[in-house]
Parts: C-alpha cells; structure tokens; sequence
C-alpha cells in the first residue's frame, strides 16, 4: 500500500470526492503524489504486486505537525501567547483523526483489492471557523482571534469533502471525533 492524498484530485466541485474524480493535483505537492500513486500501481500491476493507494484527507490528532493547519492551532493554543493568528475561517475540510487514518491503512492492507484506490476521510467537513471554536472550547486559557489575510492561501478550495464509502465497505469506519481530536491534541501538546 502506498499513501496518497486528496491534494490529488483535480477540479475540486462541492460535492463528496469518489476515487474515480479526476485527478493529477492542482499543485505541486498533488501532481507529485498523484504521480506517486499512478507509478504504485502501474509497478505493481506489472510486478504482480498487490498494490492499493490509500488517499488521505486532511489529518488532525496528537502528534500531527504545525505544517498543518490543526497542527498551527495546537502550537499557537498552547504558546502561552494570548493571541490566535488565522487566515480564511470559511473553507470547510473533511478532517479525519491519525488514529482513524491508521486503522484504515490497516484495513486497506488487509482487505483492499490490489489496484484499487480508497479515499481515507470521514464523509463530513467542518469549516476552518469550528475547528478555531473547538480549540477555543477546550483550550484551558482564554484567546483572542484575531484574522490575518496573508495567512489565507489563494486560489484554495472552498469545500474538500470525501466519499468514504469504499473504505467503509472493508469495514473500516472513523471512530474519533473532532472535538475527541482537538481535545487530545491540546492534552498532548501542554507540558507534563
């Protein structure tokens, strides 16, 4: 199995993301992995490899990096500063725990079908604002908010949303929720 990501797919609509969705990235990072899993499964096809792509939405949870955006708020809820910076509160993600991610690469492993590509995501999105909200309902110090335009990215999609039902079929499904992962990620991040 290789990991991809959702930054694969092209041409991002409103409407819950299947694996058939075009795909080739509208970024770099998306047309590199989108080559990533078209070479994966072209090799294993030809190898005779059981190989599956597990394409994965945004991630959230304990441990995840202030690369990404759960990871950034984590950082700034726990700094010790009393003030919040964030770009765009509106787009909205389909968010899914480390935890949640990890079961299902298990689960592809084990039952995928060789050649097949399977969407890791939850089914539901929560807006970039919720999940300010949910650190600010679990953060044991009060912050201020306040939105800056040059941490919004330009040309980024409004809603990223994935069909999840391949992966549910193998049984797999999202156990943790979002408040359960902000709520862990700030337990992990304050000072023992």
């Amino acid at each position: 199995m290789t990991v991809g990501s959702a930054a694969e797919y092209s041409n991002i609509s409103s409407r819950r993301i299947r694996e058939d969705h075009s795909a080739g990235g509208n970024s770099p990072y998306g047309r590199t992995k989108w080559a990533q899993s078209t070479l994966s499964l072209a090799f294993g096809a030809e190898a005779g490899m059981k190989v599956m792509v597990a394409r994965t939405f945004n991630l959230i949870g304990p441990g995840i990096p202030q690369t990404l955006v759960p990871g950034a708020l984590c950082a700034q809820f726990t700094n010790g500063e009393k003030e919040v910076k964030v770009g765009n509160l509106k787009p909205e993600r389909d968010f899914i725990d480390i935890r949640d991610a990890v079961a299902a690469y298990w689960a592809i492993c084990e039952k995928g079908i060789p050649g097949n590509i399977y969407n890791v995501s939850t089914g539901k999105t929560a807006s970039i604002k919720t999940l300010v909200d949910l650190f600010r309902k679990c953060s044991t110090v009060p912050k201020t908010i306040r939105q800056e335009t040059a941490r919004s990215r330009k040309n980024d999609f409004s809603r990223v949303c994935g069909d999840n039902s391949k992966l549910l079929k193998l049984g797999c499904r999202p156990r943790i929720s979002l408040k359960q992962s902000v709520s862990d990620m700030l337990a992990s991040a304050r000072p023992q």
